[in-house]
């Protein structure tokens, strides 16, 4: 039978004898426990210096990949019928990586919660609305059609470009009507 190994037992340090030694162990935890958060405190602060110093860093490399992905898109948007072959395609797959444009999935965009409720419940439309008086807007994109009946419903989906190197887990992507005001 092997023997369970639980918490390994700590040696006590040393048992006060008297009424003085525990008053002087009781100082000692509290001097120890103050070293303890002088060194938290020392951490705490070396460790927000790295940060502002790597966010130094990093902004200058954040605005060039922005610049890059930018520029990519502009290269992209001016050739899209010759790289997506009129459409038949979306992505384009070259040595470093992937680019091209997505489809989001459809979203509810609500304006007005109470009144599209109010609205839902006088159309009887009792499937849009959960039990916890709160739109259910997977209900609205299974049917969008009587959903957007309902005045203040709109149903979004926008398209995005996206870049994606191969090398590292760094992809981009932004909505296309944001990257044409960007760029124009």
């Amino acid at each position: 039978m092997v023997k369970k190994t639980g918490r390994p037992k700590r040696k006590v340090v040393g048992s006060p004898q008297n009424l003085a030694e525990a008053a002087q162990s009781l100082a000692d935890i509290g001097a120890v426990k103050r070293r303890i958060k002088e060194l938290n405190r020392a951490l705490n602060e070396e460790v927000e210096r790295a940060k502002s110093e790597a966010a130094k860093k990093v902004a200058p490399l954040a605005e060039k990949s922005q610049q890059l992905f930018e520029g990519l898109y502009v290269f992209a948007e001016r050739r899209r019928a010759e790289l997506t072959q009129d459409g038949k395609t979306r992505t384009i797959s070259v040595v470093s990586g992937d680019f091209g444009w997505c489809t989001t999935p459809p979203a509810v965009i609500i304006k007005n919660i109470e009144k599209v409720l109010a609205e839902l419940h006088s159309r009887q439309l009792t499937a849009f609305i959960r039990t916890k008086e709160e739109i259910n807007k997977e209900a609205m994109l299974a049917d969008q059609g009587n959903a957007l009946r309902v005045p203040g419903v709109k149903i979004s989906q926008h398209e995005e470009f996206f870049a994606k190197p191969s090398e590292v887990d760094a992809e981009m992507s932004a909505p296309s009507e944001r990257l044409k005001k960007t760029v124009e």
